[in-house]
């Protein structure tokens, strides 16, 4: 049985970045102390962290808990497990994770967003229906997408678009790329084509750490879920 997760997969793909520095040369700890020093409150500092290490699942492949249609385990909790088909990025698109990993906190403009964490799967059908608050706090618990503090939020924001609207992946568009704004992002492109037009449910939980009046470091985890399809996406930024 072989391991994964995302950390492992960008110290590879950092290659094919001559001009990126390797996602693991300088850990989250180091970065938050290189770019926040500014920041006087030891629990707003501890909880950007907490915020940036979420959202990176272990996931076992070929795992004996699992068809050999969806042999991908994700999450290792018994009652958090998940058996998928775990589907390979295009190269272009894990080289702007190694980018928007390196500088998930660069602010450029007040407003940066950047994808973070990027997970595509096939699944076997059993999501595409409504789901429990306990089955979707399941579902990001899998993620490693829990936190130890409450979003700002009372609950999971909700919704599904009709067939054909790619309304839905809003969020995935107009982001930034390291430090350069693109409208069309490689995950925006790769999810459009994905998801064919399907009906999408997307749940997602947003979470801020209020560093200043009216702003501060914004992270969002979102599930897009169509009826054969998942896609899980973490987006980190700036809200001022």
């Amino acid at each position: 049985m072989t391991y994964f997760n995302l950390a492992t997969a960008l110290i590879f793909i950092s290659s094919l970045a001559p001009n990126a520095q390797s996602a693991e040369s300088l850990s989250i700890d180091d970065q938050v102390r290189d770019e926040f020093t500014w920041v006087e409150n030891e629990q707003d500092i501890e909880q950007i962290k907490e915020l940036a290490k979420a959202g990176n699942p272990k996931i076992k492949s070929n795992s004996r808990q699992c068809s050999s249609t969806f042999s991908d385990q994700i999450g290792f909790a018994a009652k958090n497990a998940l058996c998928l088909s775990w589907m390979k990025l295009p190269s272009q698109l894990m080289t702007d994770l190694v980018l928007n990993n390196n500088q998930r906190f660069a602010n450029e403009s007040d407003y940066d967003q950047r994808v973070t964490k990027f997970y595509a799967f096939r699944h076997d059908g059993s999501l595409n229906r409504d789901l429990s608050m306990e089955e979707i706090d399941r579902l990001f618990k899998a993620f490693n997408a829990s936190v130890s503090f409450e979003s700002k939020y009372a609950n999971y924001h909700i919704e599904t678009s009709s067939v054909g609207d790619s309304a839905y992946l809003a969020s995935l568009s107009g982001l930034y790329v390291g430090t350069t704004f693109q409208d069309q992002t490689e995950t925006f492109l790769y999810a459009r084509d994905f998801f064919q037009g399907a009906a999408v449910k997307s749940i997602s939980i947003p979470y801020e750490v209020g560093l200043y009046p009216g702003g501060g470091f914004t992270t969002k985890f979102e599930l897009l879920i169509s009826d054969r399809h998942l896609i899980f996406v973490k987006t980190e930024g700036w809200n001022s």
